[in-house]
């Protein structure tokens, strides 16, 4: 995670990732620490 406020979380990942294209196709996600 690169940055927390309170509009939310950023974090960078692969454009081209599995992850990437998960976040794309549902952008309602969570983190877990």
């Amino acid at each position: 995670m690169k940055h927390f406020d309170d509009q939310g979380c950023v974090f960078f990942t692969n454009l081209d990732s599995r992850k990437a294209q998960q976040i794309k196709g549902n952008p309602r996600v969570s983190l877990m620490f």
